[in-house]
């Protein structure tokens, strides 16, 4: 297994709301920013993509855009200076019959003044898992995929299709669909943008690539709770305790040390978060460390709060889910 893989085992992808909407100019709103990421696909026609002090970017027929950041942009007909928020037009639109069609978190609606129709699938969706990741930070604000470009993958297409179906005609099972899907679709996003950087690329992603530095991430990533020290790690490698130190810092940005001791963490946050029941000690063990304290103690530094404060915010969210869902039956 690679070192991608690795930490997309530990990602999840999940859709807060997916929708489809047809629109007509003259139309224009206002994104806003958010925690979660916003993605756009436009299915028929075409529009216009802004943001501050940016380039616009005109978007055609079977174009992605991943905004992973949540960053505040202006979807619109012709690139115009709007100000209608996006809940004010949904709003506005809520007083359209719907077209014909399903639904998976908001409907798909008619909206405009009647011109040549541009249909979008949009939508926001959370990173589930790692909680400080280097991978996220190295995304940039916008990664555009053209349809008709070398980089847009025939599984891409696939999944963005079989998405379309899933919203237009919804059945037993769409939300985990869909949320699988996007776990597919952020994968092969991922993995194009990558192929798309110059070789020369430093940070965790040129670390990925090196046959020397990306064989001890693989280890670190494999096996946490092994006792990694500088000189175990360089000799599993074959290169000096110097020169791989050297060699890591330059390209991940930090020591192996301070980075096994970040991944020691997120993997403990994982295992907590899966199961809040679970006790401090043997989560303290799973990643390398011999004594629940000193394991408390790295991991309040690491987040500031303390394991017993990371496991209740977690158990207290989910007893809330579970009574919203007997509530709702």
């Amino acid at each position: 297994m690679d070192v991608l893989s690795e930490v997309l085992r530990w990602f999840r992808v999940e859709a807060s709301s997916v929708g489809r909407v047809e629109l007509t100019p003259p139309w224009g709103y206002v994104v806003p920013k958010r925690d979660s990421a916003w993605f756009h696909v436009v299915m028929q026609g075409s529009c216009v993509l802004t943001r501050e002090q940016e380039p616009a970017l005109e978007l055609g027929t079977g174009d992605y855009e991943l905004l992973p950041h949540g960053s505040q942009h202006t979807l619109s007909n012709d690139g115009a200076i709007h100000s209608i928020t996006l809940d004010a037009f949904m709003r506005e639109a809520e007083n359209i019959t719907p077209s014909n069609g399903g639904n998976y978190g908001c409907e798909a609606v008619r909206v405009g003044g009647g011109g040549q129709t541009t249909t979008l699938f949009c939508g926001n969706f959370e990173f589930k898992g790692l909680p400080d990741h280097p991978l996220l930070s190295l995304l940039p604000e916008v990664i555009h995929i053209p349809a008709d470009g070398k980089q847009a993958s025939v599984w891409l297409k696939a999944a963005l299709q079989i998405l379309k179906y899933e919203i237009c005609t919804p059945e037993l099972g769409t939300s985990s669909a869909v949320d699988r899907l996007m776990d597919l679709i952020f994968i092969h996003t991922l993995r194009t943008w990558i192929k798309l950087q110059p070789q020369e690329t430093t940070g965790w992603l040129g670390a990925l690539c090196d046959p020397v530095i990306g064989k001890s991430l693989l280890l670190i990533h494999q096996r946490p709770e092994e006792n990694w020290t500088l000189e175990k790690l360089a000799r599993a490698v074959a290169i000096s305790r110097s020169g791989f130190a050297q060699r890591f810092r330059s390209l991940v940005g930090e020591s192996p040390h301070r980075y096994l001791t970040r991944w020691r963490m997120q993997m403990a946050a994982i295992l907590m978060r899966g199961d809040p029941g679970l006790r401090v000690a043997p989560v303290a063990w799973q990643v390398g460390f011999e004594s629940e304290a000193s394991f408390s103690a790295v991991f309040k530094r690491h987040f500031e709060m303390s394991p017993a404060q990371w496991r209740r915010q977690f158990a207290k969210a989910t007893s809330r889910t579970v009574e919203e869902a007997f509530k709702e039956a």
